[in-house]
């Protein structure tokens, strides 16, 4: 059964259960419709009402909601609940990031994934390995909160930018480290230094589960998809940190099961075909960047949750069977496409024995170690050794 974090996440978002599992019963007033179903092993799928006999006959139990309709909701979600902000990250007081005071040393930005927040993304780091990574940097540790599902990675790049004008001809060095979309974000900043008009100086980006490639799952035809497997994947996540991501992809939920694919552009910028990725990001770097990169290939361990063996199973369909971490292709971490293929050669991969998922390699010791090893505070806005080479 899904955990209570999950049921939290579904009230938040305005889903109402009914009975009624083929609408065939008409509503007081216009209304949207979702079916989820939970499988035996614990995988969450979201389905249109119209697949309501065929999930009846299957193993598993069958919900149905109603919700009501409303035009771009993810957008209207993301401007009132994931706003762009820069914050001191860790601090209780939740305080926004005083940008005059950064100039004065080396910084550590982190840079969250899909529906996430610094604090849901990072969480799972060890205490004493963060602990280690903020001493590196002083305390000088800070978050880039931004929505990830309506705004392009561009615009949020964008609003930082406009950000930074109040350091007149100062530069903020700084490294990054970043998980999944994230990533797309931290290389237009490390290669295109013109976005931010040269105030940001970055030295090493650590890129963690980052679709350089995309990932199959972004494409208009796979969203429902990729929604199930982030559910699938968010419902195992801690208490309030999961309810955080999962009410982001259950409003997504709304908009996608009613066909509404317009206002999705973070979403978007993941899809291996699409515009952002080819015309925008894969192109001929401005600057050289100097990359460290984490990457999985999943298999479930015998014995495992049979949740995630199913969900493995359903990977393998949609990824052809290519080495991934349950949403991104596992070689797409380290090889950036484009008019010249470039490869990180600064890497850590875990294979399938490791049985590490896309939210999985926080605890990892190996992780850990490359961690203090790539953010150590002394090469932040420098051009250290480029560790990624042409193919």
């Amino acid at each position: 059964m899904p955990s209570p974090a999950f049921e939290t996440a579904i009230h938040r978002a305005g889903l109402r259960e009914t009975t009624d599992l083929t609408g065939t019963t008409p509503p007081v007033t216009p209304v949207g419709r979702v079916l989820l179903h939970e499988s035996p092993e614990g995988a969450l799928t979201w389905h249109s009402p119209t697949a309501a006999t065929t999930l009846t006959a299957a193993p598993g139990r069958v919900r149905a909601f109603l919700f009501d309709l409303a035009d771009r909701v993810v957008e209207a979600f993301e401007r009132r609940h994931r706003p762009h902000r820069l914050r001191h990250f860790g601090k209780e007081t939740d305080e926004e990031v005083d940008l005059a005071n950064l100039a004065d040393g080396p910084v550590l930005m982190l840079v969250h994934g899909t529906a996430s927040t610094a604090a849901s993304s990072f969480a799972a780091i060890p205490d004493d390995v963060l602990a280690g990574v903020v001493s590196s940097y002083a305390g000088r540790v800070v978050a880039f909160e931004h929505p990830t599902i309506s705004v392009s990675p561009s615009a949020n790049v964008a609003w930082l930018a406009e950000r930074l004008q109040v350091l007149g001809d100062r530069r903020v060095r700084v490294d990054l480290l970043a998980h999944s979309r994230g990533g797309l974000v931290s290389r237009l900043l490390a290669e295109q230094p013109d976005r931010t008009h040269g105030r940001l100086e970055v030295g090493r980006a650590v890129l963690v589960a980052t679709p350089n490639a995309g990932t199959p799952l972004a494409g208009a035809q796979q969203l429902g998809r990729l929604l199930d497997r982030m559910t699938t994947l968010a419902d195992l996540l801690p208490g309030e940190v999961a309810t955080e991501v999962l009410e982001v992809l259950v409003t997504v939920v709304r908009q996608v099961v009613v066909g509404a694919l317009d206002g999705l552009d973070g979403l978007a910028s993941m899809d291996p075909d699409g515009r952002f990725l080819d015309e925008e990001l894969n192109v001929t770097p401005v600057r050289p960047a100097s990359y460290a990169a984490v990457a999985a290939d999943y298999e479930p361990r015998p014995g495992s949750a049979l949740a995630r063996v199913a969900l493995d199973g359903l990977s393998d369909l949609v990824f052809a069977d290519v080495p991934n971490d349950l949403v991104v292709p596992t070689e797409g971490c380290y090889v950036i496409p484009g008019p010249a293929c470039r490869r990180i050669d600064d890497r850590l991969v875990f294979d399938a024995s490791a049985a590490v998922d896309h939210n999985g390699y926080w605890g990892r010791p190996s992780f850990a170690d490359g961690l203090l090893r790539w953010l150590d505070g002394d090469h932040a806005g420098n051009d250290a050794a480029i560790p990624v080479v042409e193919d």
